[in-house]
């Protein structure tokens, strides 16, 4: 019975396995970028802790959050 549980939820978890992992890579590779310009003006490089409290971290994640919305259908003419 538990695996039938499991088996029926299984695009489901891997779905949201699939989300989390990729929400939980971004403040690792906005790091490593923001990293990437500091070391490039002679600056020290922050780490993926250090980089949550900074604005670019909440920047890039509402960019982020824009860019996947979907458009707005356009209205289709009828052909005459």
């Amino acid at each position: 019975m538990g695996g039938a549980c499991v088996y029926s939820r299984s695009l489901s978890l891997v779905m949201g396995t699939i989300f989390f992992l990729s929400w939980l890579s971004q403040p690792i590779t906005g790091a490593v970028a923001y990293s990437e310009e500091q070391m490039r003006d002679l600056q020290d490089p922050v780490t993926w802790t250090e980089y949550l409290r900074l604005p670019d971290f909440w920047s890039r994640t509402a960019e982020a959050g824009r860019s996947s919305e979907r458009p707005e259908p356009r209205p289709t003419r009828a052909c005459t």
